[in-house]
């Protein structure tokens, strides 16, 4: 009787091993790949139909491809690349007080004949537009109603709009440190601004109190 019993004990506890075995076969088939993942058919983990268990961490995704404990647990795994990204949202500024400085600007080598001078705020230079962009090679445009620069040279665009801190260049949004001014009947545009868009080299001389632009 105890034998009977015994062997019962010994084929239930079989069975069970079995299914344990089976399940986890299917859930996990195979061994871990070279990057410290496999694959699980049923989804067992709730994170899709691969995971990593990289270092021997709990199950885990490499959202852009990069393991989340790269550098330890306690670093937080980062967003997924599906979470769509806020826009960038156009915002007008109040206009800007400058102040008329003694600057010279250069442009490769030659120096620019503006009607006004330089302005400076907050450490950047504004120039008047149609120079800066006339001697970089553009053609400009401006929409009074609008407010809205647009300069063209070959397949390069630049559009600004006056006190707005957002600028696009060939269509890519970009977010300025100044925006555009209109002062005394003249649009001022941040020269470093300008001058990097359109892929020239900017260097400032502190102590000469110059500008030089050297086009690409």
């Amino acid at each position: 009787m105890k034998k009977t019993a015994r062997c019962i004990l010994v084929l239930l506890l079989a069975l069970i091993l079995t299914q344990t075995v089976f399940n986890t076969a299917l859930a996990h088939p195979g061994r871990v790949d070279s990057n410290g993942g496999h694959r699980d058919n049923r989804n067992a983990s709730g994170l899709g139909s691969y995971h990593y268990h990289c270092g021997g961490y709990p199950a885990h995704l490499h959202p852009n491809g990069v393991c989340p404990y790269a550098h330890g647990p306690a670093q937080t795994p980062p967003q997924s690349s599906s979470t769509p990204s806020q826009p960038v949202t156009p915002r007008s500024l109040p206009p800007a007080t400058t102040a008329e400085t003694n600057i010279s600007v250069f442009v490769n080598g030659n120096k620019l004949d503006l009607d006004i001078g330089p302005s400076t705020y907050e450490g950047r230079t504004l120039v008047p537009m149609r120079p800066i962009f006339e001697a970089l090679g553009y053609s400009v445009g401006f929409n009074s109603d609008t407010q809205e620069i647009t300069a063209s040279k070959d397949d390069s665009t630049i559009q600004m709009r006056v006190n707005s801190n957002q600028a696009t260049v060939n269509g890519e949004v970009i977010r300025l440190e100044i925006a555009a001014q209109s002062q005394n009947g003249r649009t001022l545009v941040p020269l470093r601004f300008v001058a990097e868009a359109s892929g020239s080299i900017v260097n400032w001389d502190a102590e000469a109190q110059c500008v030089y632009v050297v086009t690409q």
